[in-house]
């Protein structure tokens, strides 16, 4: 019987040196792992975008999304909806036909012998475009050019029309340029932040002989369409946006 309890004293003994040394180590592994943390499943592929120096790696944040700064939220195409339903209102009597909005609840103060009237639902629309530029395609038999935009950086073309001069297509738009510099990003806003219009903005604005040596393939560009009523953002006859204006982002 002695015998029996002197070896299950031994035992433990034994044991008890073993069982602190290697929760020990199981300690200072699992400090390692908390101070190094990887984690194949949840890694971001942040080589897409060429600013990376601007993201938090610990953010969750997708890096595209900053690429208009805090003006232009969103990547791809962003789009927004009319806030209420609307009329529209076209004069009969003139030879420049000129629609304009009002509530359906004013319907009555425009006699049809001199309005031609419609119905404009709540419908969505296409705000603005953000991607990386890619370059310029010319157009046969015209002075504007397509505006040329991807974005993840892919091999996928999207077209965007933009215009020097002024033609039945555009109207008496043409195309603005303007620049947001990525460095001013984090002073004071000049205009409320959801003023979308780059002058108010302080943004400098380029000429046409300034963009083509200033615009670099791989650049942020913010794409506004042209808007008209009724049919909204408008597009050619290829079904390719109307550029209004572009703001680029350096």
């Amino acid at each position: 019987m002695k015998n029996l309890v002197f070896k299950i004293l031994v035992f433990i003994l034994f044991l008890v040196p073993v069982f602190y040394f290697s929760l020990n180590y199981l300690r200072q592994k699992n400090s390692e792992i908390t101070d190094n943390p990887v984690n194949n499943t949840n890694q971001r592929n942040l080589n897409e975008s060429p600013f990376l120096n601007l993201i938090d790696d610990k953010s969750d944040v997708n890096p595209n999304n900053i690429l208009g700064g805090r003006r232009y939220p969103g990547f791809g195409y962003v789009n927004t909806h009319t806030l209420e339903p609307y009329i529209v209102i076209t004069e009969k009597t003139t030879d420049i036909k000129t629609n304009f909005l009002d509530v359906p609840s004013n319907r009555s103060k425009y006699p049809e012998d001199l309005y031609d009237i419609s119905d404009f639902p709540v419908q969505e629309y296409l705000y603005y475009v953000v991607g990386f530029f890619k370059g310029f395609e010319n157009i046969p038999n015209s002075t504007d050019r397509y505006l040329l935009v991807s974005f993840d950086l892919s091999e996928e073309i999207h077209k965007f029309r933009e215009a020097s001069e002024k033609s039945d297509l555009f109207g008496p738009e043409i195309t603005g340029y303007y620049v947001s510099y990525i460095k001013n990003d984090s002073e004071p806003l000049l205009s409320p932040i959801d003023n979308i219009d780059p002058v108010s903005a302080g943004y400098e604005e380029l000429s046409y002989s300034q963009v083509d040596s200033f615009l670099k393939e791989g650049d942020p560009v913010v794409i506004f369409p042209i808007v008209r009523i009724p049919q909204l953002a408008v597009k050619d006859e290829r079904g390719n946006y109307l550029v209004s204006f572009a703001v680029i982002r350096k």
